[in-house]
């Protein structure tokens, strides 16, 4: 298995490098075959539709479980060539997002990071583009790929830390019926997934990234939530952050989202690893009452807090 995950990384071959033309993914059917005709319709029309219908296959088999590390990095690596010859902006943001994050120490992730920041640029999404543009130039400032970001930055005369507290301080103007402006909270989301993108291990990025959940779960966005929590328990299980994290999603998969046997996982998860934590007894509580209806637990509450 391993020589043959070798043999594909190795041969993964490209038609032309050049932007418009198209790569030839061949060797990946011999273990996708599903991903050969889809290849054969983007070959022919080389548009936007044949492009769509080969990432969204390609998304399909990168989110399934049973495929390995490496070759989900490969696989992602298609998609990400895909998406840029279309000049699919979101779709690069989308796939650059877990190759930046889940393999920070490639050779390659100083010019993922570049062609992010340039998406971000392109899908006018300035405040998660300025954060990973100024962090880069901060770091790599000889980069080439890095010091094109120059002539597109507007982030100047302030720290990083400083402009998304600002971009915090945005989220309460101009509120709507849920008490947060919408929009703004996005683009704070989006700044400090940024900012843990740029700044991997960091305690900093963890908290950023606690924060974005916080603002995420306040606007209702659950998926969004559960995806910045898990990223916290993934790459910083050691955080102080991480059980009130696990804690909030089970939370969040009972309440929110009404699915009550992973939340018991979860909840279960939490006792097991954090039997001693300040939060154990409400954990042990909510998986005793899970799935009752709130009438009840309020009852129980009530109960307990007169005897």
């Amino acid at each position: 298995m391993k020589n043959s995950l070798i043999l594909l990384a190795f041969t993964f071959l490209f038609i032309s490098c050049q932007q418009d033309k198209i790569v030839d993914h061949t060797l990946l059917f011999d273990k996708y075959p599903t991903l050969a005709p889809l290849n054969q319709e983007y070959m022919q029309f080389k548009d936007e539709k044949s492009a769509l219908n080969l990432l969204n296959s390609l998304g399909k088999i990168v989110l399934d479980k049973n495929v390995e590390v490496p070759q989900k990095k490969i696989l992602l690596e298609a998609a990400l060539d895909v998406a840029r010859q279309n000049k699919l902006h979101n779709r690069s943001i989308a796939i650059l997002y877990p190759l930046i994050r889940d393999y920070p120490d490639t050779e390659k992730s100083t010019s993922w990071m570049a062609q992010l920041a340039n998406s971000f640029y392109d899908s006018n999404k300035n405040e998660a583009a300025n954060v990973i543009s100024a962090s880069l130039l901060e770091k790599f400032p000889k980069d080439k790929d890095v010091s094109k970001l120059k002539t597109r930055l507007t982030l100047t005369g302030e720290s990083v830390s400083d402009y998304i507290t600002k971009l915090g301080e945005q989220i309460f103007e101009n509120p709507d019926e849920m008490g947060l402006n919408r929009m703004s909270s996005m683009n704070y989301i989006d700044a400090c997934q940024a900012y843990a993108l740029s700044h991997p291990g960091e305690d900093q990025s963890a908290e950023y990234l606690y924060k974005a959940a916080e603002v995420a779960k306040s606007i209702r966005s659950s998926s969004k939530s559960l995806s910045l929590y898990d990223w916290i328990l993934a790459k910083y299980p050691n955080h102080e952050r991480a059980p009130t994290s696990l804690f909030i999603k089970g939370f969040i998969l009972e309440n929110e989202l009404k699915n009550q046997a992973m939340a018991e996982k979860v909840y279960n998860e939490f006792l097991e690893k954090y039997p001693d934590h300040q939060l154990s007894d409400d954990v042990k509580f909510l998986v005793e009452n899970i799935g009752k209806p709130i009438e009840e637990i309020q009852k129980i509450i009530e109960s307990k807090q007169n005897k």
